[in-house]
């Protein structure tokens, strides 16, 4: 083995991480020296990435001690971050390999565990589709509550002008359920969603301690849905980024801030119309009315950002890229 060579270790860790771009065996890093092993494995397990379901059960062989007759091993630093960019089969079972991942990071040496036993994570992303007529969409709510991570990011893997559905609506609901209990959450990304197109209304659920939250290229979304979001979110939600958002299919409208504004005052009409005053008679009154709509208003000009990004060749509503739709 190669002599230790001698440089910083911060500057070594920045010279590393640049190779980790680069398509090479991490053996022929590895076996340099003791100092390249101990920074490179910190950078290959600080932010784990899987493009094919295959290196996810080689994983599970082996560091996961549940596999009887194998030999396991230890995971040799904490994992900090994780992309799971694959291609997902209906028969490749992911949701319960992904279980399985989560559960077996939370014996790395160091590993941040929450309250609850969930392993911490400061950013977990998603490329896959979902299926309509998967019989294991209930395994994401499942894989999900293993974790607790600050950043989550849901894309979709087709490319910009191929408008598809990662995220369907069966799938939907079960991640948004998941994410409700993770109290970590500060940001959160889900693109190439479609809300259910049967006339349910989806909620938004309050999320703990979300501060922003994008939406890109969603078909079937309500203005009403992000109305009551905001308008039961806490003061700690600073954005609402809303991208090629559509209230039907893509043919249809984009969604507006206005649509957002009307949807919201006319939620304030609905609860002033049958709240009660403190005498417990039933209360209408305008100013307070108006008083309420006014700031809910406000608020949707500080957070809400509806913008047009991906424009189709011929037909539907078209708009300006990068155009902020008010």
């Amino acid at each position: 083995m190669v002599q230790a060579i001698s440089l910083p270790s911060e500057l070594l860790y920045e010279i590393l991480g640049l190779l980790r771009s680069v398509q090479h065996n991490p053996l022929d890093i590895l076996l340099v020296s003791p100092d390249f092993y101990h920074i490179y494995s910190q950078l290959i397990y600080g932010h784990l990435k899987f493009t094919k379901i295959g290196q996810i059960k080689r994983f599970l062989t082996t560091f996961n001690n549940n596999h009887a007759g194998t030999d396991n091993h230890s995971i040799p630093q904490p994992i900090r971050n994780i992309t799971v960019d694959v291609y997902n089969d209906l028969r490749l079972d992911l949701y319960t390999l992904l279980q399985a991942f989560f559960s077996t990071c939370r014996r790395a040496p160091n590993a941040e565990i929450d309250d609850l036993g969930r392993v911490v994570f400061e950013s977990m992303k998603f490329r896959f589709h979902t299926h309509a007529m998967d019989k294991s969409l209930h395994m994401i709510y499942e894989a999900l509550s293993c974790v607790n991570p600050r950043t989550f990011i849901w894309v979709g893997p087709d490319p910009p002008h191929h408008f598809s559905a990662a995220i369907v609506p069966a799938a939907l609901s079960h991640v948004l359920r998941a994410l409700t209990t993770h109290t970590n959450l500060t940001h959160l990304t889900l693109t190439h969603v479609k809300f259910p197109d049967n006339g349910e209304i989806l909620s938004l659920p309050p999320f703990p301690s979300l501060k922003t939250l994008n939406l890109s290229q969603v078909i079937f979304l309500q203005p009403v849905i992000v109305a009551r979001f905001l308008m039961s979110a806490g003061s700690h939600l600073e954005e609402i980024r809303l991208i090629d958002a559509y209230q039907q299919s893509i043919w249809g409208p984009r969604l507006r801030r206005s649509h957002i504004e009307k949807a919201a005052y006319a939620r304030v009409v609905e609860e002033s119309s049958t709240s009660q005053g403190e005498d417990g008679v039933y209360c209408s009154s305008n100013d307070r009315m108006e008083t309420m709509s006014a700031e809910i208003v406000a608020r949707i000009g500080r957070v809400v950002i509806c913008q047009g990004k991906t424009e189709r060749i011929i037909g539907g509503d078209r708009v300006l890229r990068d155009s902020i739709l008010i």
